[in-house]
């Protein structure tokens, strides 16, 4: 309904590229390219950033998200999950500190948290309740999604990468258990 979808990435707190290059090496002729080059993108009000990738970067760049708000763009964060906030003793504590001041940003600037799960949207929900000091945002929206996948559409990796050995022998020796 008149959306044009375009991949992107960050290259400093302030800039994203479009990703034109990943999407023709990875994708060839089957996505139609935009352009050659990875320009530099010109958000404009009306846009919509929307932030597939977990939150644990956004206080590098919230400068940078509170003026794309100024000039009107819409900003939608995913939420993969509130462990690291129940669970923080599961973490290293650098996951737990950057976690957390990310999350409060994503609340506070975003319009929409789209989670990844029924459950893991409940638990923002109860943590946001639990945590009145932060910043209200009337405009905030919570939403889930259920994960899936369409094999017939899956394009699968060419190979483990050359550390995969060692972290697997790491996780069998530490009987990881798989939530």
């Amino acid at each position: 309904q008149g959306y044009v979808v375009r991949p992107i990435y960050l290259v400093s707190s302030r800039h994203y590229r479009y990703a034109n290059t990943y999407i023709k090496q990875r994708f060839g002729d089957l996505v139609p390219s935009f352009s050659s080059k990875d320009s530099l993108v010109q958000f404009h009000k009306g846009d919509i950033l929307l932030q597939t990738a977990d939150v644990g970067y956004l206080s590098k760049i919230k400068n940078h998200l509170v003026h794309l708000k100024s000039v009107g763009v819409s900003l939608i964060f995913f939420v993969h999950d509130l462990l690291p906030l129940r669970l923080p003793y599961l973490y290293k504590p650098y996951f737990y500190e950057n976690f957390y001041p990310c999350l409060v940003i994503a609340t506070e600037l975003g319009d929409k948290i789209i989670c990844v799960s029924k459950s893991v949207k409940q638990d923002l929900k109860w943590w946001l309740k639990e945590n009145p000091q932060l910043p209200h945002n009337p405009s905030l929206t919570l939403h889930h999604i259920h994960l899936g996948s369409d094999m017939g559409a899956f394009v699968p990796t060419k190979d483990m990468p050359p550390e995969a050995p060692a972290i697997l022998q790491a996780m069998n020796l530490h009987r990881l258990l798989w939530l």
